[in-house]
């Protein structure tokens, strides 16, 4: 029953906006267009975050009715919030790249932020199946900003 967990990939993909098949997929992409709403009117914040609410608590519910051990989980984020906070991080690295370019800190800041929540979906993923987490490639690149070469995992 697992299956209807999307990968990490396919949920990057659902909160940037293209349409993956799967119930979690569809909601992950309504929360990163109310996230995107959010931005766009202040006025509407509390409908929009009641919204949010009930599509975290309708997430957790359903994958709670089709995964029996996931309620036994002791971790401090539910996957409904997990995929909320991924959502606004999506939508924030989406903004600073259209005001700031690509070429800051913030940018950087940002995309790291969405990497690292891309992370802790994908080892929570691999808590519940009990297989291993997807391993990050290695590569060497050139620091647009400094020159620097960086080495490291990359996800």
């Amino acid at each position: 029953m697992l299956d209807v967990l999307p990968t990490k990939h396919e949920l990057l993909l659902a909160i940037t906006g293209h349409n993956v098949t799967g119930a979690v997929c569809e909601w992950a992409r309504e929360l990163a267009a109310l996230h995107a709403q959010r931005g766009q009117a202040p006025e509407r914040v509390q409908e929009i975050d009641c919204r949010r609410t009930d599509i975290v608590t309708a997430i957790d519910d359903w994958l709670s009715g089709l995964i029996p051990h996931l309620d036994d989980r002791n971790d401090m984020v539910s996957v409904g919030a997990l995929i909320d906070h991924a959502a606004a991080a999506a939508n924030r690295s989406l903004v600073v790249l259209a005001t700031d370019g690509a070429n800051c800190i913030r940018m950087h800041e940002a995309w790291t932020h969405l990497g690292e929540l891309e992370l802790m979906y994908d080892h929570l993923l691999a808590d519940l199946t009990g297989r291993p987490a997807t391993p990050p490639p290695r590569i060497v690149s050139k620091c647009h900003c400094s020159g620097t070469l960086l080495e490291g995992a990359v996800e």
